[in-house]
């Protein structure tokens, strides 16, 4: 039995082992965002041309999108009134939330969720037009980039990631 224990033992560690099959296995001791950092652009770049050119790759970004979406995800205003739930539904309803007048706030969602699923992440810029008051609309709309916007080489490690720069967590 005490013989089992020790091949069990040595079995464990069989990728520790230096051998003639170890021998050129070269490796990092970095942390997954150190590689990422290094290889995002390739990633992506593959990613897309797979999506764009392989039916299968194609099906699961709409299995994935559906998944995470369905219907759309539906706002529930709490507190308001019946008139402000009223503006709230005529504006996911209507192309006045988005910022080009394309979609929906539930096609926005589809494009937002297809974008982090294909290029791994999106951003989305509110801008407020304070002249749609006037017109009795909310003035909010909602503006979708691709994430190529970020200059990923901006990177200090601690509050700029990838070009992501994040607040401090006391604030």
């Amino acid at each position: 039995a005490r013989l089992e224990l020790q091949t069990e033992v040595l079995r464990a560690f069989e990728g520790a082992k230096k051998s003639r099959r170890t021998v050129h296995w070269l490796t990092t001791n970095r942390g997954p965002n150190a590689d990422i950092r290094q290889a995002l652009g390739t990633l992506v770049q593959r990613h897309q041309d797979l999506v764009d050119s392989d039916p299968w790759c194609k099906r699961a970004i709409e299995v994935i999108v559906s998944n995470w979406i369905g219907e759309g995800v539906e706002g529930a205003p709490v507190g308001g009134t019946k008139t402000f739930a009223r503006g709230y539904q005529d504006w996911a309803t209507s192309t006045d939330c988005d910022f080009y007048g394309r979609m929906n706030f539930y096609g926005l969602q589809e494009l937002a969720a297809r974008t982090v699923a294909v290029r791994g992440s999106v951003l989305i810029r509110r801008r407020i037009e304070p002249a749609m008051v006037e017109q009795g609309l909310v003035p909010l709309q909602l503006q979708l980039l691709e994430p190529d916007w970020l200059d990923t080489t901006r990177d200090d490690g601690s509050r700029i990631v990838g070009g992501k720069l994040f607040d401090d967590e006391e604030g």
